[in-house]
This record gives structure tokens, sequence and C-alpha cells, in this order.
């Protein structure tokens, strides 16, 4: 048998009587605690947790995805080059990726516009009044310039 001693039951008071135990009785042990998650695991959860929507979101056809874009207005661009300078000139203007670019452009003599897009455009007008259609479909800064005049005239800031 051991003998426990223990502490008095109140400051200043008698000391208890000493607590003895049979060797082969036990007190019973509590369970153990539920450790938390290591972070990696919380780290998966949430990064799923994220990642979901955005996988399901991407779920749909090229159409789809693209429909946004090209079922909204075009956006129309009025142009207006003369034998030495362009307006607008360096303009930047949001356009949808797939949305429709219109130029209307007013020109004194037939010439061409290039296009930074990929893959490259040429955009060729007559003179006079005409309206020539363009569709982007990668995002990024796409530059439309004359390359007589040696002038940036517009800015399509693709999203």
């Amino acid at each position: 048998m051991r003998a426990i001693l223990s502490e008095p039951a109140h400051p200043g008071g008698p000391p208890r009587e000493p607590i003895t135990r049979e060797p082969s009785a036990r007190m019973p042990t509590p369970a153990p605690a539920r450790r938390p998650a290591p972070p990696r695991r919380l780290l998966a959860a949430a990064l799923a947790c994220l990642l979901l929507p955005a996988l399901a979101a991407c779920g749909g056809s090229a159409e789809q995805a693209g429909s946004d874009a090209s079922d909204a207005d075009p956006v129309v661009i009025d142009v207006r080059i003369t034998d030495d300078s362009v307006d607008p000139s360096g303009e930047r203007v949001e356009v949808g990726a797939g949305q429709t670019v219109v130029l209307a452009i007013d020109a004194d003599s037939a010439g061409s516009l290039h296009v930074h897009s990929s893959p490259a455009q040429e955009v060729d007008y007559p003179a006079g009044t005409s309206e020539q259609r363009l569709v982007i479909t990668v995002p990024g800064l796409v530059e439309i310039e004359s390359h007589a005049l040696d002038q940036v005239i517009v800015q399509l800031e693709v999203r």
C-alpha cells in the first residue's frame, strides 16, 4: 500500500489524513484531448473552399464564357484622319474580350491602321466615312496606330 499525503483543507487548518491506495487500484485516466488539426490540413481545406467556386465557373464552354462580352453593345470609337494628324491620339478605352469594337472613321484619303493584337490585324479604310469592325479575344493592352502618321490612335484595354 502506498500513502499519499495531502495539503491542509484550509490554510492554517489541520492537515488531512493520509490517503492510502492499493497498488492495483488505478484511477481512471481521462480520454486524450483531441489535438487541433495541423496547419497543412487547415490550409488545404481553406484552399479547397476558395478554388471550388472558381473551378466551377471554368466548367462552361468557350462560347458560354465569351457570351457576356460578345452580347454587349459594341464600343464605338470616332476616328478623324487628315493628311497630317489623327484624332483621338492615344486615348485608352476599356473593352471586354470578344466585344465588338467599331471604328467610325472619317478620313481625307484611303489608308490602313495596324492593330497590335494577338494575332496582329490590319484595317483598311476608304476615303470618306466608313465603319470598320474589330473583335479582340485576347486580354491585354492593344494599340491601334497609323503607320503612315507614326501615331497611336487608341489603346484598347481588353479585359
